[in-house]
C-alpha cells in the first residue's frame, strides 16, 4: 500500500478554504500548518540538516568558473509594509513572470555586479549569487523569516553593511524597473526585494548526506529536486510515473501556475483509478488537507483551481 504526500508550495490557504469542504460529512480534514513544507519534508525523511542544501544544489546546475569561491542563495521576495515596519512575506504571493525575473536578472548583472561577482537565474524564484572572493554571509533563510519585521532581521557580521547595500540597490533597480520599464508591479503596500542566504564555499564541494531509507521515494519533475535525490541517494521519479510508484511517496511541485497544479491532481485522480492509497496529505503554502483515497474531493479540488 501507499501513501501519497503533495507539496505544493505555492497554493494558500484562502484557495482551500474556497473549496467549501464540509468536514463533518466527509473523511478530509483541513488543518493550518504548525511547520513549512521544508521542515515537514526534512523531518518525514530523517534529513540529518535543519535546512535542504539550496545554495550547494543550485551550483551544481551550472558550471562553475576556476575563480568562483563563494556562493548563495539570491531569491525574489515579497515584503508587506505598513506604518510599524517591513514585514517578510516570502514567495507565497509574489507574482512574477520568467521574464520579469529574466530581466531583473539581467539588469542587477549590467548595472551592480562587478567584475568578480554575477547573478544566474535557476528559475523565476531561484537565483545564485556567485563571487570569485571568499565572503561572509550571515542571515536566515526565508522560511525562517515569514511575518517578521526585516528592518529587526538584517544581515549580520563583518560584512553585513555590503550585504545590505547590495540588497537596497536590487531592491532600488526592481523599484525602478517597475516604474520607468514595464515591469509587472507588485501590488499596493508591497514591494519585492531579494533576500541573501545559505552561503557555500564552491571549493568545498561537500557531499550530501546519504538517507537510507526503504521505500522513499520523491516524484517530481524540478531540477534542483532531482539533484538533491540524486545526490541523496533518493529514489526520485517524475510526476508522469505517479500511478506506478509504491511506497512513501512525497510528490513536491513548485511551479505557481495553476495549470501545473491541475497536472499535478490528474496525475491524482488517475492514480486513484488504479491503485489504493492509505491515505493522501496535501499540504499546501499555509494548510494541510489530510482525506483517504476520495475521487470527489479531488474534483472538487480541482474545479476551484479552474476558476
Amino acid at each position: 500500500m501507499t501513501h501519497l504526500t503533495v507539496y505544493l508550495p505555492h497554493l494558500c490557504l484562502y484557495q482551500i478554504e474556497a473549496l467549501g469542504l464540509n468536514i463533518e460529512q466527509t473523511d478530509c480534514s483541513v488543518e493550518k500548518l504548525d511547520k513549512d513544507w521544508q521542515q515537514d519534508f526534512i523531518e518525514a525523511i530523517d534529513y540529518p540538516r535543519e535546512e535542504l542544501p539550496w545554495a550547494q544544489l543550485r551550483v551544481t546546475q551550472f558550471n562553475s568558473e576556476k575563480d568562483d569561491q563563494f556562493a548563495c542563495c539570491c531569491d525574489p521576495v515579497l515584503l508587506q509594509l505598513t506604518h510599524r515596519g517591513a514585514y517578510m512575506m516570502g514567495q507565497q504571493q509574489l507574482a512574477i513572470s520568467e521574464n520579469d525575473a529574466i530581466r531583473i536578472v539581467a539588469q542587477v548583472n549590467e548595472r551592480l555586479m562587478g567584475p568578480h561577482e554575477r547573478l544566474l537565474l535557476v528559475d523565476k524564484y531561484s537565483w545564485l549569487y556567485i563571487s570569485d572572493k571568499q565572503l561572509t554571509l550571515e542571515s536566515q533563510s526565508i522560511r525562517r523569516l515569514i511575518g517578521k519585521d526585516m528592518f529587526d532581521q538584517g544581515y549580520r557580521g563583518k560584512q553585513a553593511s555590503d550585504w545590505q547595500k547590495l540588497n537596497t540597490e536590487i531592491q532600488m533597480l526592481i523599484k525602478e524597473m517597475m516604474d520607468y520599464q514595464g515591469l509587472t508591479p507588485s501590488a499596493p503596500e508591497t514591494l519585492i526585494n531579494v533576500h541573501f542566504y545559505d552561503p557555500v564555499n564552491v571549493k568545498d564541494n561537500n557531499e550530501l548526506p546519504f538517507i537510507n531509507r526503504e521505500q522513499l521515494v520523491v516524484c517530481s519533475d524540478n531540477e534542483l529536486v532531482k539533484s538533491f535525490c540524486m545526490n541523496s541517494l533518493i529514489s526520485q521519479q517524475p510526476v508522469a510515473d505517479l500511478s506506478d510508484i509504491e511506497g512513501n511517496v512525497f510528490l513536491i511541485n513548485f511551479d505557481s501556475e495553476k495549470e501545473n497544479y491541475l497536472k499535478i491532481i490528474h496525475q491524482i485522480q488517475t492514480s486513484l483509478k488504479e491503485k489504493q492509497y492509505l491515505g493522501i496529505v496535501i499540504n499546501c503554502a499555509d494548510a494541510k488537507i489530510v482525506f483517504q483515497s476520495n475521487e470527489s474531493l479531488l474534483s472538487k479540488f480541482k474545479r476551484l483551481l479552474k476558476q
